[in-house]
């Protein structure tokens, strides 16, 4: 009996219906997100079951294509388990009768389809665990993460193109200057759009690694949105 699940979830016919049935799932995604912006919007700097809480359980019929993915993906995580298991099973036996460089071809397309499974977990897992909390950036706005560090807003600058007449005043950089305190120790850093910046004279318990994107189109006078995101799974947002 197990044997016989075990060969259905490593089925190639289900991933390909499983791939058909998650475009389609995306495709209602899409729809619901379009027009839905004030519901999914808070995804952004919540976490999964605290959004569920507090805006999904009141639109059930809106939010069904994303339970319904999230099984999808479920199932296709276990489908591509199953398959390369197979696949590295059948070949290791054989490794000794082939040269390294082909056993090495044959089987990392298996072991890239695993390696995509640990990403994806720890996507997830991103999702639902961590800490969220969202900050201002005008100066003098602060917030204490869970280990008691407190970061604060110190200041926060726009550079905007010159040239060429096309792009005159739309906005080339933002940056956000950052105070970090815990405890007796404190740091200031600058941190700008897509730059990642670590200290490492000033480590943190747990240990965060900063960067800055943007989360909207930056306009002309528009100081800009952006996330402010640590190493440790969590995530702290400047708007």
């Amino acid at each position: 009996m197990f044997q016989k699940i075990w060969n259905w979830c490593g089925n190639v016919k289900i991933t390909f219906y499983l791939f058909l049935f998650i475009s389609l799932n995306l495709v209602a995604g899409s729809y619901f997100i379009k027009f839905n912006s004030a519901l999914f919007n808070p995804l952004n700097h919540l976490l999964l079951q605290e959004w569920l809480i507090g805006y999904g359980i009141n639109e059930p019929f809106k939010i069904l294509w994303l339970g319904s993915l999230l099984g999808l993906l479920t199932l296709l995580g276990i489908n591509t388990l199953v398959c390369a298991w197979n696949r590295i099973r059948l070949l290791w036996p054989k490794r000794t009768q082939m040269p390294f460089k082909i056993f090495s071809i044959k089987v990392t397309p298996s072991l890239i389809h695993l390696c995509f499974l640990v990403i994806l977990a720890g996507h997830f897992i991103s999702l639902i665990q961590g800490y969220n909390a969202v900050l201002s950036a005008k100066p003098g706005e602060s917030i204490r993460l869970p280990d008691r560090t407190e970061i604060k807003i110190l200041e926060q600058q726009c550079e905007y193109y010159q040239f060429p007449p096309a792009l005159q005043q739309s906005i080339k950089q933002c940056t956000v200057t950052l105070g970090l305190f815990s405890g007796a120790r404190e740091n200031t850093k600058i941190y700008s759009i897509t730059r990642s910046v670590v200290d490492p004279q000033f480590r943190y318990d747990p240990a965060y690694r900063f960067y800055i994107t943007s989360q909207a189109k930056l306009q002309t006078g528009d100081p800009g949105k952006f996330a402010l995101a640590p190493k440790d799974l969590a995530t702290h947002s400047i708007t």
